[in-house]
């Protein structure tokens, strides 16, 4: 299952460890996944404890915290963990996401547009992660449990449309831009 989920908090990405734990979350539904941004407050000790004891290899295929809960997870690579709070925007709140090049630049980049109400949740979101020194000024965006991109958010986004960049290769922000568009990664 997807998740596109950014919520008003943010994530806090931390370097993989040797120490194991965790609990990978519930099984996934039938429905197909939607991608969720997720983003999260300033974390309690005791979630901050969880998130350093967490074994990313203790991650099982397909499992997944619901998308109104809490969630301390990895990236696909399973070097970083993640303390993400619970969705703020769900695959749902995203109208198109297209992966190409701007006229008159040379870097990829993944093009965002929100639904109506996806744009004021995600101005919402980036207006609180703006705030927020890194990494508390991300958002992770989610696909089966695990962290595809964790983009940093340096001012609050408004009129629905934003734009992720970084370093992508065409085949890169394609596959973000396809995760964004359909909640799964192409085959």
């Amino acid at each position: 299952s997807a998740s596109v989920a950014a919520s008003t908090p943010t994530p806090a990405p931390e370097p993989a460890g040797e120490e194991p734990g965790g609990e990978s979350g519930e099984q996934a539904g039938e429905e197909e996944p939607q991608p969720e941004l997720i983003s999260s407050p300033l974390p309690a000790q005791e979630d901050v404890d969880a998130l350093l004891a967490f074994d990313c290899s203790s991650i099982e295929p397909g499992t997944l915290a619901p998308a109104d809960e809490p969630l301390i997870t990895c990236d696909r690579e399973l070097a970083n963990r993640y303390l993400l709070d619970a969705a703020d925007i769900v695959g749902t709140d995203i109208a198109t996401a297209t992966a190409g090049i701007p006229q008159g630049q040379v870097a990829w980049q993944v093009n965002l547009e929100f639904t109506s109400d996806g744009a004021d949740k995600f101005f919402d979101s980036t207006s609180e992660l703006a705030a927020n020194p890194p990494p508390q000024n991300q958002f992770a965006i989610v696909l089966d449990g695990l962290v595809v991109s964790a983009p940093q958010v340096n001012e609050p986004i408004p009129g629905g449309r934003a734009q992720i960049t970084g370093q992508f290769t065409q085949a890169e922000a394609t596959s973000l831009a396809n995760v964004l568009q359909f909640g799964a990664l192409p085959l």
